[in-house]
């Protein structure tokens, strides 16, 4: 079954996609914590015996030392002192997890047994303010630290409140606005990602509807979590689990710009966790009416039912957010007309099934700005893979149906790509 997780993510992965185009995108995202979540990670080790006070839970006096303050880098007095029982003495190791920017680590020697302590110290620069959970790679013994606001006052062309903790897109922002669609993202340097899709109603309050009964609607993504999958606002059961308002307060037609304001509530589907969004500005955010012109050294040709489809803009793309694959795609010049094949990023030469949305290896077809198809079946045959060049080619044809209910479905043939990916 689709879920509205989902249908959400299939309109607006290639709003996402082309955002990315036009910006520097890094190759993978790094694990990391969350606040108030320790992710597990780290080492404790040595020829010593040894164990830390506190069992399965927080670490028994514990002690930081130090002042740790969002973009700021730590120092020698940033550190914390842990309690522990010495059962054999020698050498001790410890280095905990790294979460949010900086990590703790230690060396010694243990020359007696019983009760004693041990000191860490932190290393790198803490991303962002908040309260983060530190631990050694078993799960026991878990010590928080809080990270205080920057000094400088966060200022930013988008930013928001996740959980109360203030955030900005500091690595890019920028919005589309094509075939009666608005799409406003962020991306920020902690991997975490705010996108909202409206039906476009220029200079207007928008309603993000808690139960998908319109296409305007915003998602939270965190690249940094283990489970990547979105929280959204129309996923919800209720209108107290999920829903919000944005406002856009003005647009430039000639500067092609946008402001506005924006708050919601965004429920992961699967799990049933939330994550509320406040305080959202964006301040004139540059938006594009037209895909980029496809490169001389990419290429993309396709039939849809019979008749040839030559797209204007032709890119690749490995997604890390939302989902974790190669997306690449084909369009016309305003994003209306849209054919595109998803497979995993460690694909390597063959000939594999495509099956339904979101599988391993799914089509996608936009007949326009309201009608989505998905793939049922079809072959995708990769003919070459260099992971390091980032160049793939292939050949696939896939039927595809109205997503996500029936409909007027649709024959892609013939489908060739020769694309370097970003």
């Amino acid at each position: 079954m689709i879920t509205k997780n989902q249908l959400l993510l299939i309109t607006t992965i290639l709003f996402l996609s082309l955002l990315f185009v036009s910006c520097e995108r890094e190759g993978s995202f790094e694990n990391g914590g969350a606040p108030g979540v320790g992710n597990g990670g780290g080492s404790a080790g040595g020829s010593a015996e040894y164990s830390f006070a506190g069992g399965t839970g927080s670490c028994t006096g514990a002690i930081l030392s130090g002042t740790f303050t969002a973009g700021t880098a730590v120092t020698a007095s940033n550190s914390v002192t842990l309690d522990v029982t010495v059962d054999s003495i020698g050498s001790w190791t410890v280095t905990t997890n790294t979460v949010n920017g900086i990590f703790f680590s230690g060396t010694g020697n243990f020359t007696a047994t019983g009760a004693q302590n041990i000191v860490l110290n932190a290393s790198g620069t803490p991303s962002a303010a908040g309260a983060y959970n530190y631990t050694f790679g078993t799960g026991n013994c878990v010590f928080s630290v809080t990270v205080a606001p920057g000094s400088t006052p966060v200022t930013g062309d988008f930013r928001a409140k996740i959980e109360g903790v203030q955030w900005v897109a500091d690595k890019y922002a920028q919005c589309a606005r094509m075939n009666n669609i608005i799409n406003i993202s962020g991306l920020g340097l902690d991997k975490k990602t705010i996108t909202i899709t409206l039906q476009d109603s220029g200079v207007h309050n928008y309603t993000l509807a808690w139960d998908n009964s319109s296409m305007s609607a915003g998602a939270f993504m965190d690249s940094a979590l283990t489970d990547v999958t979105a929280f959204t606002s129309n996923a919800g059961t209720s209108p107290d689990q999920a829903g919000g308002v944005l406002s856009i307060t003005s647009i430039n037609e000639v500067t092609k710009t946008m402001s506005g304001t924006f708050s919601f509530k965004a429920v992961r589907q699967t799990t049933g966790e939330t994550r509320t969004i406040t305080e959202g500005v964006f301040n004139n955010i540059p938006y594009i009416t037209s895909l980029p012109p496809t490169t001389s050294t990419d290429t993309f040709n396709v039939k849809i039912d019979g008749a040839t489809f030559t797209p204007v803009s032709v890119f690749g793309i490995k997604n890390t957010i939302g989902l974790s694959n190669i997306a690449i795609t084909g369009s016309d010049a305003s994003g209306t007309k849209t054919v595109a094949v998803y497979f995993p990023i460690d694909v390597t030469p063959g000939i594999y099934t495509i099956g339904s949305a979101f599988s391993d290896y799914f089509g996608q077809y936009n007949v326009n700005s309201t009608t989505f198809l998905a793939s049922t079946s079809g072959t995708l045959e990769i003919l070459f893979h260099d992971p390091v060049t980032k160049r793939v080619r292939g050949r696939f044809n896939f039927a595809a149906d109205v997503f996500p209910l029936g409909g007027a479905p649709a024959q892609i043939t013939e489908g060739y790509f020769a694309v370097t990916y970003l």
